[in-house]
């Protein structure tokens, strides 16, 4: 007659309590994984409405340090830099790695409010606002939101180049 030995009898499989500790560390690691991964709505929302504000506030400190005027085209989908040219036409800056084009994501939508018109140059080309080299702007508000997120972040500069930058529900 055989006998078996005790070291046997221990690895011929896992618990049960073993395999539900496996499945659990499983799925924690799972949800953990997903929640750091995704790109909800209300982030990317946040994140376009902070970059644009923090581009803004660059702009500003940039026509006032290098005494240029610096002027800003919105659309609904993204924004875009110019400067004046030589015959009164606003010009595309392209040189400039802080100051290109921006797009936003295809779901990301922007608004424009103005209390004012840049004269000269013709209209569909000529900026929203301009950022002059004395700290001055012509006021404006951007609303950045989303079609399926409740805020959205309205960004509104005063003709003295004062920022604020506000969540809305």
């Amino acid at each position: 007659m055989r006998r078996e030995s005790r070291s046997a009898k221990w690895t011929r499989g896992f618990t049960l309590i073993e395999v539900m500790v496996v499945m659990l560390i499983i799925g924690v690691v799972t949800a953990l994984a997903t929640f750091a991964f995704s790109d909800n709505r209300e982030d990317r929302v946040e994140r376009e409405a902070r970059r644009l504000a923090a581009v803004l506030e660059l702009v500003a400190e940039q026509a006032v340090l290098q005494s240029r005027i610096i002027g800003v085209r919105f659309a609904s989908d993204g924004y875009l830099f110019l400067s004046p040219g030589a015959e009164g036409e606003w010009l595309p800056i392209e040189n400039d790695r802080q100051l290109r084009p921006h797009e936003l994501p295809d779901d990301i939508e922007l608004q424009f409010i103005t209390q004012g018109e840049i004269p000269g140059g013709d209209r569909a080309t000529r900026p929203h606002t301009v950022f002059l080299p004395s700290n001055d702007v012509l006021p404006f508000e951007v609303v950045i939101s989303h079609p399926r997120v409740d805020t959205s972040y309205r960004i509104a500069m005063d003709m003295f180049g004062r920022m604020s930058f506000d969540a809305e529900e």
